[in-house]
């Protein structure tokens, strides 16, 4: 019905506006992607039963995590509970690693520090798992916090945060999206992966890359790419080394990935899962990944990701 019959319609030359000019005068924020339903189930129907962990954006299932830190000491849990504590449980956790330690005494002084240093040597010893249910529960603590100050923490941590140090830029993304207020879902504005097949290929190029054991050599994670990509039943593609997705590339092909209904979104997310637990050796990275795209998706995971982490991902 809006077929252009004598391909004139919209010139100088016409007596209508052409059809994109007529959406734009009814709604100026249009950005010319047509905009679908999206018929995906609601997981807040009481009705759905064994229904996925709680809010997919940031809410954790707080009996789980309670549950993974029963074993660490009262007394260090009970420190991460609140908000408060925030300037130093924050940089503890997303800093832990040895070689991102300097940043935290480059950005705070020595008032944060010393308190920071203390908090390392009492979390040191728990497993990733525990750990990684830590930062849940310092997330649903902070989330939503009213302080400038953590939010440009956290901004100058991202920005230092060396290239490849993935596990503490997913982290530092999703406890920035949780202090921020009133974000706007995602319209889905894209039927199917067709039109985001560079945007699909980052994603899953580095859930390829995420890898800690014997088989991590690139021809290996090439392999798993593959694998992966054949189960998308898109046209081939080539693998993306980790070493060329920078941080930017990710943020926008996570945003693009965003516009698509979710049950596309929960295929990819299965996708990862599987390739991850194909020989049950999930690690902390790959954990931290999955969580960085149900927050930024607004989607869940059949269990929270920390609960999926091998028993042996520290091990060497």
């Amino acid at each position: 019905m809006f077929a252009q019959a004598n391909g004139s319609a919209g010139t100088s030359f016409s007596s209508h506006p052409n059809l994109e000019d007529r959406i734009h005068r009814v709604d100026r924020s249009w950005d010319g992607n047509p905009i679908y339903e999206n018929t995906d189930q609601d997981y807040t129907d009481e009705s759905v039963t064994d229904q996925p962990f709680t809010d997919p954006s940031q809410r954790v299932d707080m009996h789980r995590v309670e549950s993974a830190l029963s074993q660490v000491n009262a007394a260090t849990v009970n420190v991460f509970r609140g908000a408060d504590a925030a300037m130093i449980t924050i940089p503890a956790l997303l800093l832990m690693d040895s070689q991102h330690r300097r940043i935290a005494s480059s950005l705070l002084n020595e008032t944060f520090v010393e308190p920071i240093e203390l908090l390392w040597h009492c979390i040191e010893s728990i497993d990733p798992k525990e750990r990684f249910a830590l930062t849940e529960l310092t997330l649903d603590a902070t989330k939503n916090l009213d302080s400038s100050s953590v939010g440009n923490l956290l901004q100058k941590i991202s920005d230092q945060l060396p290239r490849g140090a993935w596990s503490a830029w997913f982290w530092t993304q999703v406890f920035i999206d949780a202090i921020v207020e009133d974000q706007v879902p995602a319209r889905v504005t894209l039927k199917d992966c067709r039109k985001c097949i560079p945007e699909l290929a980052t994603i899953l190029s580095l859930g390829a890359s995420l890898d800690t054991g014997s088989d991590s050599a690139c021809n290996m994670r090439e392999l798993r790419f593959q694998r992966l990509w054949l189960s998308t039943r898109l046209k081939l593609v080539d693998y993306i080394p980790c070493e060329e997705i920078s941080t930017h590339d990710l943020s926008k092909a996570t945003e693009k990935l965003s516009h698509l209904p979710e049950e596309h979104l929960k295929i990819i997310l299965k996708c990862l899962i599987e390739s991850f637990e194909s020989h049950d050796r999930m690690n902390p990275d790959q954990a931290a990944f999955l969580r960085y795209l149900t927050a930024r998706w607004d989607t869940t995971t059949p269990e929270p990701p920390f609960t999926m982490i091998s028993k042996t991902a520290g091990e060497p």
